[in-house]
């Protein structure tokens, strides 16, 4: 069984690739990551959460 974490780290992943394909925004990446931060309740201070930082592409 996979642990909130786990599914949070593996969601982010699948949509982080839809970013670098182009398939998504930075805007769109940024509503996703909060939906599934919120989802799978990872602290929004949190060392796993995969939000963008000025520079990130």
């Amino acid at each position: 069984m996979y642990t909130n974490k786990e599914c949070y780290l593996n969601a982010m992943a699948m949509i982080k690739s839809w970013l670098q394909k182009g398939v998504i925004s930075k805007s769109d990446y940024a509503k996703a990551e909060r939906k599934m931060m919120e989802k799978y309740g990872i602290d929004e201070k949190s060392i796993f959460r995969m939000k963008l930082y000025e520079g990130d592409k």
